[in-house]
């Protein structure tokens, strides 16, 4: 049966067949064209407050709420904590930090956490570095230094 033959006799028969020849796939659910790679790079994570407590050191941070480009930042996924110790000072990785309010209303405007393994007495160097769904990052928010002190002892 051909699309001019439906016109004459419509039928169950003649809808399935223009439909089946309509054109599929008329939106794809962009608002917008899509964004170059580097405008999706979510801003730093800054500042990033570091105190020493008995437990560790507490590092405290904020949650980008953009883009480079200004745009809102909407599939933050989590943040990398890095921490550098001297005599070395070479940045590896301590924990990864998950974001898990991203369909809440209202958001955590902040993060911390406690490294328990930090040293003792050596001063050390944090950054955090927030990461998207997609695999961007963001420039590293740094710490000033910071020494752990022994418990009990004074600062």
């Amino acid at each position: 049966m051909t699309p001019a033959a439906c016109l004459r006799r419509p039928g169950l028969a003649c809808l399935l067949l223009l439909a089946a020849t309509a054109p599929a796939g008329v939106g794809c659910g962009r608002v917008g064209p899509p964004r170059p790679p580097e405008y999706v790079i979510p801003m730093s994570p800054d500042p990033v407050a570091v105190e020493s407590s008995p437990d560790g050191v507490k590092l405290t941070w904020r949650r980008p709420r953009a883009y480079v480009d200004g745009e809102p930042l909407d599939d933050l996924a989590g943040f990398r904590v890095l921490r550098a110790c001297q005599p070395e000072a070479v940045f590896a990785e301590v924990t990864t930090v998950e974001v898990e309010d991203q369909q809440r209303f209202r958001k955590a405007s902040s993060f911390s956490m406690l490294d328990h393994a930090a040293p003792l007495g050596v001063p050390c160097r944090y950054q955090v570095i927030a990461f998207t769904f997609d695999a961007y990052t963001s420039p590293p928010a740094e710490s000033e230094d910071v020494v752990r002190s022994v418990p009990g002892a004074a600062p």
